[in-house]
């Protein structure tokens, strides 16, 4: 068959070519710059947005060899593989960056005194361990902030905790002062039920 790629509309299109574009459906709009499927920028669009992904991948094969002069329908399809190919793995570049991130963060803040005078409070609290069992572990993920400057600092942090007889979280907010942390509250929110247990605080 003659090679009728960047004829436009209505021209023939191979078989191989009218194919399920995953890349048009995952990157649409991305894709459709790079294709000369300008269809593609409907994805701004809300309401169509839910739709345009499932139309490019159904016809933007066709739509990109129609509008773009291609060597060959090989050197299309490899186009597209590559256009996959690209494009997972920078969203898995972007994920291992936010994941790296994340985890650098709760490792500093893991680190910090507060953090770890607090868990050492709670893990040996008469209420908390009756309620929660022993041991007590805290969870992977740190959230909030903690902020010090040479002896003086803040936290305000939270954590989730888990024990044998039942889970919860852990809210803690303290300053330092002179070199010390000084606790304004530490309260543990059991799980299910929401019962607060009172470490330190009103």
């Amino acid at each position: 068959m003659e090679n009728s790629s960047g004829q436009g509309p209505g021209s023939e299109v191979p078989i191989e070519i009218r194919r399920w574009n995953w890349a048009a459906f995952f990157f649409n709009w991305i894709w459709g710059l790079g294709n000369s499927v300008y269809i593609s920028l409907l994805m701004f669009i809300p309401g169509v947005n839910l739709i345009i992904p499932f139309v490019l991948g159904a016809k933007g094969s066709t739509w990109a060899w129609q509008n773009q002069k291609w060597e060959s329908v090989e050197a299309f399809r490899r186009e597209q593989r590559m256009w996959l190919i690209i494009g997972f793995s920078i969203i898995l570049g972007f994920a291992l960056f936010i994941s790296g991130f994340v985890y650098f963060i709760g490792s500093i803040m893991k680190s910090s005194d507060a953090y770890q005078i607090s868990l050492d409070q709670i893990q040996n609290h008469p209420q908390v361990i009756e309620t929660l069992g022993k041991p007590i572990e805290a969870g992977f993920f740190v959230s909030g902030s903690v902020s010090i400057q040479n002896s003086t600092g803040n936290a305000d942090i939270s954590y989730n905790i888990e024990g044998p007889k039942a889970t919860g979280k852990a809210y803690v907010e303290a300053n330092k002062e002179k070199g010390q942390w000084l606790f304004q509250s530490i309260v543990v929110e059991v799980n299910p039920d929401g019962q607060r247990i009172v470490l330190v605080g009103d």
